[in-house]
Protein backbone atom coordinates (compact mmCIF):
# COMPACT_ATOMS: atom_id res chain seq x y z
CA UNK A 1 0.00 0.00 0.00
CA UNK A 2 1.27 3.10 -0.57
CA UNK A 3 0.80 7.23 0.45
CA UNK A 4 -0.85 8.01 -2.57
CA UNK A 5 -1.52 11.76 -2.49
CA UNK A 6 -1.26 11.90 0.95
CA UNK A 7 0.77 15.10 1.88
CA UNK A 8 2.77 15.15 5.19
CA UNK A 9 3.88 17.99 6.97
CA UNK A 10 6.99 17.95 9.52
CA UNK A 11 7.64 20.33 12.67
CA UNK A 12 10.76 20.57 13.74
CA UNK A 13 11.71 22.37 16.96
CA UNK A 14 15.19 23.11 18.12
CA UNK A 15 17.08 24.67 20.55
CA UNK A 16 20.42 23.72 21.72
CA UNK A 17 22.05 22.34 18.27
CA UNK A 18 25.31 21.82 20.45
CA UNK A 19 23.60 19.25 22.83
CA UNK A 20 21.56 17.91 19.93
CA UNK A 21 23.86 17.65 17.06
CA UNK A 22 22.67 16.59 13.54
CA UNK A 23 19.49 15.30 15.06
CA UNK A 24 17.90 16.94 12.14
CA UNK A 25 19.65 15.08 9.77
CA UNK A 26 18.96 11.90 11.81
CA UNK A 27 15.02 12.52 11.59
CA UNK A 28 15.17 13.23 7.78
CA UNK A 29 17.47 10.28 7.10
CA UNK A 30 14.66 8.04 8.98
CA UNK A 31 11.74 9.70 6.45
CA UNK A 32 14.22 8.78 3.35
CA UNK A 33 11.91 5.79 2.59
CA UNK A 34 9.50 8.20 1.86
CA UNK A 35 8.21 10.22 -1.44
CA UNK A 36 10.10 13.11 -0.59
CA UNK A 37 7.80 15.09 -2.97
CA UNK A 38 4.76 14.62 -0.37
CA UNK A 39 6.93 16.26 2.55
CA UNK A 40 7.54 19.74 3.56
CA UNK A 41 9.58 20.26 6.48
CA UNK A 42 9.35 23.23 9.04
CA UNK A 43 12.73 23.36 10.91
CA UNK A 44 11.78 26.06 13.71
CA UNK A 45 14.47 27.55 16.28
CA UNK A 46 13.37 28.45 19.03
CA UNK A 47 16.89 30.04 20.35
CA UNK A 48 16.60 32.45 16.93
CA UNK A 49 13.69 34.31 18.29
CA UNK A 50 11.62 36.03 15.64
CA UNK A 51 9.07 35.72 13.02
CA UNK A 52 11.38 35.49 9.89
CA UNK A 53 11.42 32.63 7.26
CA UNK A 54 14.30 31.16 5.57
CA UNK A 55 13.83 28.65 2.62
CA UNK A 56 16.21 26.08 2.96
CA UNK A 57 15.83 23.89 -0.24
CA UNK A 58 15.18 20.19 -0.22
CA UNK A 59 11.39 21.12 0.98
CA UNK A 60 12.68 22.92 4.30
CA UNK A 61 11.92 25.61 5.25
CA UNK A 62 13.63 27.48 8.45
CA UNK A 63 11.53 29.55 10.82
CA UNK A 64 12.41 31.74 13.63
CA UNK A 65 10.43 30.78 16.54
CA UNK A 66 10.55 31.52 20.78
CA UNK A 67 11.05 29.45 23.54
CA UNK A 68 8.09 31.00 25.76
CA UNK A 69 6.78 27.40 25.90
CA UNK A 70 9.20 25.64 24.80
CA UNK A 71 8.43 22.94 22.00
CA UNK A 72 5.10 23.57 22.12
CA UNK A 73 5.63 27.21 21.18
CA UNK A 74 7.71 26.45 18.41
CA UNK A 75 5.43 23.68 17.42
CA UNK A 76 2.28 26.52 17.54
CA UNK A 77 4.81 28.41 15.12
CA UNK A 78 5.04 25.79 12.69
CA UNK A 79 0.82 25.47 12.54
CA UNK A 80 0.66 29.07 12.18
CA UNK A 81 2.77 29.28 9.03
CA UNK A 82 1.27 25.87 8.09
CA UNK A 83 -1.98 27.71 8.01
CA UNK A 84 -1.05 30.85 6.54
CA UNK A 85 0.52 29.54 3.42
CA UNK A 86 -2.29 26.58 3.55
CA UNK A 87 -0.39 24.00 3.22
CA UNK A 88 -1.93 20.26 1.75
CA UNK A 89 -1.40 18.49 5.10
CA UNK A 90 -3.06 15.17 6.22
CA UNK A 91 -0.28 14.32 8.39
CA UNK A 92 1.87 15.94 10.85
CA UNK A 93 4.76 14.61 12.33
CA UNK A 94 5.76 16.59 15.52
CA UNK A 95 9.14 16.48 16.69
CA UNK A 96 11.85 18.16 18.91
CA UNK A 97 15.58 17.72 18.92
CA UNK A 98 15.58 15.53 21.60
CA UNK A 99 13.36 12.90 20.23
CA UNK A 100 16.25 10.24 20.69
CA UNK A 101 17.08 11.44 24.15
CA UNK A 102 16.11 8.48 25.86
CA UNK A 103 17.01 5.96 23.08
CA UNK A 104 16.91 4.86 19.46
CA UNK A 105 13.76 6.57 17.64
CA UNK A 106 10.96 3.93 16.66
CA UNK A 107 11.20 5.12 13.32
CA UNK A 108 14.89 4.38 13.10
CA UNK A 109 14.51 0.67 11.54
CA UNK A 110 11.15 1.09 10.19
CA UNK A 111 9.15 2.42 7.42
CA UNK A 112 7.11 5.89 8.63
CA UNK A 113 4.61 4.55 5.78
CA UNK A 114 2.46 2.80 8.02
CA UNK A 115 2.52 5.04 10.89
CA UNK A 116 1.19 7.68 8.58
CA UNK A 117 -1.68 5.57 6.82
CA UNK A 118 -2.65 4.24 10.28
CA UNK A 119 -2.67 8.11 11.57
CA UNK A 120 -4.90 8.90 8.69
CA UNK A 121 -7.08 6.05 7.97
CA UNK A 122 -7.91 5.49 12.23
CA UNK A 123 -7.96 9.23 13.11
CA UNK A 124 -5.37 8.59 15.37
CA UNK A 125 -2.48 10.28 17.17
CA UNK A 126 0.23 7.82 16.74
CA UNK A 127 3.61 7.67 19.04
CA UNK A 128 5.15 6.66 22.31
CA UNK A 129 2.33 6.80 24.70
CA UNK A 130 2.62 6.42 27.82
CA UNK A 131 0.16 5.24 31.06
CA UNK A 132 2.81 5.09 34.50
CA UNK A 133 1.11 7.59 36.42
CA UNK A 134 -1.96 6.29 38.04
CA UNK A 135 -4.67 8.24 39.80
CA UNK A 136 -3.32 11.76 38.63
CA UNK A 137 -5.83 14.01 37.71
CA UNK A 138 -5.86 17.55 35.72
CA UNK A 139 -9.00 20.10 35.94
CA UNK A 140 -10.34 17.00 37.18
CA UNK A 141 -9.70 14.75 34.31
CA UNK A 142 -7.80 11.56 34.42
CA UNK A 143 -3.98 12.12 32.91
CA UNK A 144 -3.05 8.15 32.96
CA UNK A 145 -2.56 8.07 29.27
CA UNK A 146 -0.68 10.41 27.34
CA UNK A 147 0.97 11.30 24.63
CA UNK A 148 5.28 11.49 24.93
CA UNK A 149 5.60 14.95 22.93
CA UNK A 150 8.97 14.33 21.52
CA UNK A 151 7.71 12.76 18.20
CA UNK A 152 4.22 12.18 17.54
CA UNK A 153 1.93 11.70 13.96
CA UNK A 154 -1.17 14.09 14.02
CA UNK A 155 -3.90 13.50 11.13
CA UNK A 156 -4.56 16.84 9.81
CA UNK A 157 -8.16 16.35 10.10
CA UNK A 158 -7.70 16.84 14.16
CA UNK A 159 -5.11 19.45 13.55
CA UNK A 160 -7.88 21.67 12.09
CA UNK A 161 -9.95 21.46 14.70
CA UNK A 162 -7.26 22.40 17.77
CA UNK A 163 -6.86 26.20 17.51
CA UNK A 164 -3.26 25.84 19.69
CA UNK A 165 -1.10 23.02 20.98
CA UNK A 166 -0.99 25.42 23.72
CA UNK A 167 -3.30 24.96 27.15
CA UNK A 168 -1.04 26.50 29.82
CA UNK A 169 0.74 29.68 29.53
CA UNK A 170 2.75 31.76 31.48
CA UNK A 171 -0.58 33.45 32.89
CA UNK A 172 -2.55 30.16 33.46
CA UNK A 173 0.60 28.54 34.73
CA UNK A 174 0.42 30.90 37.77
CA UNK A 175 -2.47 29.00 38.74
CA UNK A 176 -0.10 26.15 39.51
CA UNK A 177 3.07 27.65 41.37
CA UNK A 178 3.96 30.59 42.09
CA UNK A 179 6.09 33.14 40.39
CA UNK A 180 9.33 32.92 43.08
CA UNK A 181 10.65 29.79 44.52
CA UNK A 182 8.77 28.62 47.60
CA UNK A 183 11.62 28.90 50.16
CA UNK A 184 9.31 27.28 52.70
CA UNK A 185 5.98 25.67 52.60
CA UNK A 186 4.75 23.47 49.07
CA UNK A 187 6.18 23.64 46.56
CA UNK A 188 2.71 23.35 44.08
CA UNK A 189 -0.39 25.81 45.25
CA UNK A 190 -3.10 24.40 47.33
CA UNK A 191 -5.36 26.33 45.06
CA UNK A 192 -3.84 24.13 41.96
CA UNK A 193 -6.13 22.25 39.45
CA UNK A 194 -4.36 19.12 40.02
CA UNK A 195 -5.34 16.34 42.63
CA UNK A 196 -2.43 15.46 45.29
CA UNK A 197 -1.50 12.47 43.71
CA UNK A 198 -0.35 14.36 40.36
CA UNK A 199 1.41 16.93 42.61
CA UNK A 200 3.38 14.06 44.25
CA UNK A 201 4.50 12.46 40.92
CA UNK A 202 5.66 15.52 39.13
CA UNK A 203 7.63 16.08 41.72
CA UNK A 204 9.16 12.82 42.07
CA UNK A 205 9.70 12.75 38.35
CA UNK A 206 11.44 15.66 37.54
CA UNK A 207 13.35 15.45 40.53
CA UNK A 208 14.65 12.24 40.63
CA UNK A 209 13.22 10.34 37.69
CA UNK A 210 14.17 12.90 34.57
CA UNK A 211 16.85 12.22 32.52
CA UNK A 212 17.68 16.15 33.43
CA UNK A 213 16.40 15.77 36.76
CA UNK A 214 16.32 19.05 38.54
CA UNK A 215 17.74 20.37 42.21
CA UNK A 216 15.36 22.26 42.87
CA UNK A 217 16.61 25.70 44.70
CA UNK A 218 16.55 29.40 43.38
CA UNK A 219 18.42 29.21 41.04
CA UNK A 220 16.53 26.01 39.06
CA UNK A 221 13.31 27.36 39.63
CA UNK A 222 12.71 28.80 36.23
CA UNK A 223 13.57 25.64 34.68
CA UNK A 224 11.57 24.01 37.11
CA UNK A 225 8.26 25.71 36.30
CA UNK A 226 8.98 25.76 32.41
CA UNK A 227 9.04 22.08 32.95
CA UNK A 228 5.89 21.19 35.02
CA UNK A 229 4.24 24.01 32.02
CA UNK A 230 5.51 21.87 29.23
CA UNK A 231 3.90 18.37 31.07
CA UNK A 232 0.76 20.25 31.49
CA UNK A 233 0.39 21.19 27.89
CA UNK A 234 1.41 17.67 27.38
CA UNK A 235 -1.31 16.02 29.61
CA UNK A 236 -4.16 18.87 28.23
CA UNK A 237 -3.44 17.87 25.11
CA UNK A 238 -3.85 14.02 25.72
CA UNK A 239 -7.14 14.96 26.81
CA UNK A 240 -8.18 17.38 24.57
CA UNK A 241 -7.29 14.77 21.65
CA UNK A 242 -9.80 12.51 23.42
CA UNK A 243 -12.30 14.82 23.65
CA UNK A 244 -12.37 15.80 20.05
CA UNK A 245 -13.36 11.70 19.53
CA UNK A 246 -9.49 10.92 18.76
CA UNK A 247 -7.60 8.25 19.82
CA UNK A 248 -3.75 7.88 20.90
CA UNK A 249 -2.00 4.86 19.55
CA UNK A 250 1.55 3.27 20.10
CA UNK A 251 3.93 3.46 17.00
CA UNK A 252 4.08 -0.47 17.30
CA UNK A 253 0.12 -1.56 17.10
CA UNK A 254 -0.18 -5.78 16.69
CA UNK A 255 -2.10 -6.53 13.55
CA UNK A 256 -5.04 -8.27 15.41
CA UNK A 257 -5.34 -5.26 17.41
CA UNK A 258 -5.21 -3.43 14.01
CA UNK A 259 -7.71 -5.52 12.61
CA UNK A 260 -10.06 -4.89 15.75
CA UNK A 261 -9.72 -1.21 15.29
CA UNK A 262 -10.50 -1.35 12.01
CA UNK A 263 -13.83 -3.84 12.11
CA UNK A 264 -14.93 -1.73 15.15
CA UNK A 265 -14.65 2.03 13.19
CA UNK A 266 -16.31 0.04 10.25
CA UNK A 267 -19.14 -1.35 12.05
CA UNK A 268 -19.39 2.63 13.82
CA UNK A 269 -19.83 4.07 10.48
CA UNK A 270 -22.52 1.46 9.06
CA UNK A 271 -24.45 2.40 12.54
CA UNK A 272 -24.45 6.40 11.97
CA UNK A 273 -24.79 6.24 8.51
CA UNK A 274 -28.03 3.63 9.08
CA UNK A 275 -29.02 6.11 11.80
CA UNK A 276 -29.00 9.40 9.42
CA UNK A 277 -30.95 7.25 6.70
CA UNK A 278 -33.45 6.36 9.06
CA UNK A 279 -33.22 10.23 10.44
CA UNK A 280 -33.61 11.02 7.14
CA UNK A 281 -37.05 8.52 6.32
CA UNK A 282 -38.81 9.52 9.10
CA UNK A 283 -38.16 13.48 8.08
CA UNK A 284 -39.94 12.61 4.74
CA UNK A 285 -42.54 10.53 5.78
CA UNK A 286 -43.46 13.53 8.51
CA UNK A 287 -43.20 16.00 5.72
CA UNK A 288 -45.55 14.26 3.59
Amino acid sequence: MSLGKLNIVVIYVEYDHEKYPDSFEHLRSYLVKLDDRRIKYLRVNNKDEGNGTKDLGGNVTYLQGDNVDREFSGWQRGIGFLRDHELPCDVVLFANEAFEAIGPSYLKNRNPKWLILKSHALRAVIGLVDTGWEKTRLHGKGTRVWMNTNSFFVPGSLLSKLRTLVTVDDESLTEFLPEHFPSQGLVFKQTAPMNDAYKDRMMEWLTKEWHNKIDLNERTWSIFRSKVKAILNEASLAIRIRELGYVMLPYSIPLFVLRKIRGAYRRARKILLRSRQDSARDTVITEY
